[in-house]
């Protein structure tokens, strides 16, 4: 079924381009079985490194340190197994590699892990020994298998169709996850584990700017941001202008009705959110979003990753239309200010849209380097008595608070944590992924929670009643708190020289605020008066 879709995909783009295919081509469909994306959670990654080392023989260990490896910097088996000490660099203080990718050949640099960092240390400064691709495969299956990665998950591997027949078939239906394990797995787990909320409009923005400042082309901003009025733009905008937007599911709704699509659109990602509205319909909720691009015409762009390209197939079927696709496994890596790797992602993405403009790869890089981030998405706000203070108010979603809760758990001091401030109003949205990131990190001591719960915060009350109807008390522990400003002070309390706090609320802000950016107004005022 890949195969098939795509070839259509090339030929809708020779199509798109004058070149005449056959008639057949839009009869031609793909009958494929939906999986479940098998990928290993940093609470499974958790439970492999703690194995106990008398279960494991040196080879199994050995075949351990790659998986772990693999998943912490999301490259091929055949680029992760040639790794060598002598790709190592050490620049401003942090160490990087440097290689060449098999498949693409391209040069990559890439800053190395901690956790890839702590096995290098104990190998005295040398990688694990080399294994071929079957071997690794059956080890790390094997690794998994003793970790009792036992969750029942949907997925498809090759059986043998009869003992000794040496004929194999995918079979789809349910497995435990171990079962499902193999070399891609590592590359599919940096990807979702470190895949989050993107700002990839202002990203656009600021590029715009800096490169038509010296033109008579003005670049507007509206849509859903802070402090914009998007109507007003209408008497300001002239002929040869550029209007970059962020378009949220509501403005969307509105685009479905009038039948428009922009010039140029991004679908960036897609994840449960607004469920109160959309009654738990995910289907309803994207076809709101895919409205970003249902109506373009001939000679627009659209870009978008590979993981949403998969979910316009769910949702739509196989929709005669053509993109540019980033792929989340591969990614090109940019010298940044921002952190995380949800942030390379929206690089990448506006990688391609420079190029609809012309922007030369040496501008590009150069402001992708300078640019310092955006008002209320992981923003760093100041630093007191040794501890990061960040405002993350945007985040109003579980899987946002994730993002950024892996973002500075990358950038931790050894003997660091993370002070987390959250909590408001619930959009009837699963928390599982939050909640098994707290189990994770406090395991692992490096994690306190604040949580804002007072008569408004519904999505608060949700959130520790699943904690207690599932048992886990013991295992999540907080401080509730009845407003921001004492979430702030005894976050100051908990927080030591080393730490971060993070305000990142993985809910709505009505009830206690009056959206999210008056949520992060409030905080940044808090923060910039203390000492």
């Amino acid at each position: 079924a890949r195969a098939l879709r795509s070839i259509k995909t090339i030929c809708k783009h020779a199509q798109h381009n004058g070149i005449e295919v056959s008639h057949q081509l839009d009869g031609l469909k793909a009958k494929y079985k939906k999986t479940d994306n098998i990928y290993l959670s940093f609470e499974d990654l958790n439970t492999i490194e703690v194995i106990e080392p008398s279960k494991l023989t040196e080879s199994l260990n050995n075949a351990k340190d790659w998986l772990i490896i693999s998943c912490y910097t999301g490259q091929r088996v055949s680029d992760f197994m040639k790794f060598n000490k002598d790709q190592i660099r050490i620049e401003d203080g942090k160490h990087l590699l440097e290689f060449t990718q098999k498949k693409t050949n391209k040069n990559m640099t890439i800053p190395i892990h901690k956790k890839v960092l702590e096995i290098l240390e104990k190998r005295n400064g040398h990688f694990p020994k080399p294994i071929s691709d079957q071997k690794y495969n059956d080890y790390i299956k094997k690794v998994c298998e003793i970790a009792e990665l036992n969750e029942i998950v949907k997925g498809g591997k090759k059986t043998e169709t009869a003992p000794e027949s040496k004929i194999y078939r995918k079979e789809v239906k349910e497995f435990k996850k171990w079962e499902l394990v193999t070399s891609h797995i590592g590359r599919r787990s940096f990807a979702s584990n470190f895949y989050g909320t993107i700002p990839t409009t202002f990203l656009i923005y600021e590029l715009l700017r800096e490169s038509f400042k010296d033109s008579d082309i003005n670049i507007h901003l509206g849509g859903n941001v802070q402090g914009v009025a998007t109507l007003e733009l209408i008497s300001k905008i002239k002929e040869g202008d550029i209007v970059v937007m962020e378009l949220d599911s509501w403005i969307l709704q509105g685009f479905g009705d009038s039948k428009v699509s922009p010039n140029i659109s991004i679908f960036t990602s897609f994840m449960p959110d607004h469920m109160n509205y959309y009654k738990g319909d995910m289907k309803e909720y994207f076809l709101d979003k895919a409205n970003i691009f249902l109506y373009q015409k001939e000679g627009d762009v659209f870009v978008t990753t590979n993981k949403v390209q998969n979910d316009i197939e769910k949702y739509l079927g196989q929709l005669n239309y053509f993109a540019d696709f980033v792929d989340l496994d591969n990614l090109q890596k940019f010298q940044t200010h921002l952190l995380g790797v949800h942030n390379q992602v929206a690089i990448n993405l506006v990688y391609k849209v420079a190029k609809c403009f012309n922007i030369s790869d040496e501008d590009f890089k150069n402001f992708v380097k300078d640019f310092k981030g955006v008002k209320g998405r992981l923003e760093f706000v100041k630093e007191v008595n040794g501890v990061k203070i960040y405002n993350d108010t945007c985040a109003t979603t579980g899987d946002g608070t994730v993002a950024g809760l892996n973002a500075l758990q990358e950038n931790l001091q050894e003997n660091g944590k993370i002070v987390l401030i959250c909590g408001g109003r619930d959009k009837e949205l699963d928390m599982t992924n939050l909640i098994n990131k707290f189990i994770e990190l406090q395991n692992i001591s490096k994690l306190e929670i604040v949580l804002l719960d007072d008569e408004t915060t519904t999505g608060t009350k949700k959130l520790t009643e699943g904690v207690n109807q599932q048992n886990l008390q013991g295992k999540i522990k907080w401080i509730g708190v009845k407003d921001l400003a004492t979430a702030v002070n005894q976050s100051v309390k908990v927080a030591s020289a080393g730490d971060s706090i993070l305000f990142s609320p993985a809910f709505a802000s009505f009830g206690m605020f009056k959206n999210e950016y008056d949520r992060g107004d409030k905080f940044m005022e808090l923060v910039k008066a203390l000492d």
